[in-house]
């Protein structure tokens, strides 16, 4: 069982699952009600593919570990550039493409066919060129 706790104020609800939060977003004037929940609904939004996956879209475990591999780097490297954009701009900007390429083995993009040869024969009428 899981016990929820609606707070409501002003006409908004809200749900927490900390009691002192919901009091503390409520505030004096606002009320906590318990809510119990027998068997907690499933809140996964994408399903897990397998740790080798690379045939669909959705994330996996192996975006996951791209994830959890960048997320410090990049929020450091973000926290730099913040502190002095001119001197740690080169770096951020090589961790972010480090992490876009690791993505793009995951998932890669589709091709985009630019910079194709294209042909000259299919040229509207009254076009000098």
């Amino acid at each position: 069982m899981t016990t929820v706790y609606l707070a409501q104020r002003l006409g908004e609800t809200c749900h927490f699952g900390v009691e002192s939060t919901a009091r503390a977003w409520a505030g004096k004037n606002g009320t906590v009600q318990i809510i119990h929940v027998n068997t907690p609904p499933d809140l996964r939004l994408v399903r897990d593919c397998g740790p080798d996956c690379n045939a669909c879209g959705m994330l996996c475990k192996q975006g996951r570990r791209v994830d959890e591999h960048f997320a410090h780097r990049l929020s450091i490297a973000l926290e730099c550039m913040l502190i002095d954009p001119d001197r740690n701009r080169q770096h951020a900007e090589e961790t972010l493409e480090a992490y876009k390429a690791a993505w793009e083995t995951v998932n890669p993009s589709p091709p985009t066919f630019m910079g194709e040869p294209s042909t000259t024969d299919h040229k509207p009428e009254g076009t000098k060129c």
